[in-house]
């Protein structure tokens, strides 16, 4: 359970840590970021930084169910 709990944790921060900032910061919902390539790849680039934190951390994190 707790691999589990960990791949969720990891899987809603790898979400909210781009888009919260960004969309709060340019007053925009998730749509109209990604509607913006150089917004969509901001939150691309900080997606992958995550990810690979969070396969550093814990290497089944990026493992498929």
């Amino acid at each position: 359970a707790e691999d589990d709990l960990a791949r969720v944790l990891w899987t809603k921060l790898l979400w909210n840590a781009p888009f919260n900032g960004v969309c709060a910061l340019t007053r925009k919902n998730a749509g109209d970021v990604l509607a913006v390539p150089a917004l969509e790849a901001l939150l691309k680039g900080a997606m992958l930084e995550i990810g690979c934190a969070s396969f550093s951390r814990n290497p089944r994190c990026g493992q498929q169910k």
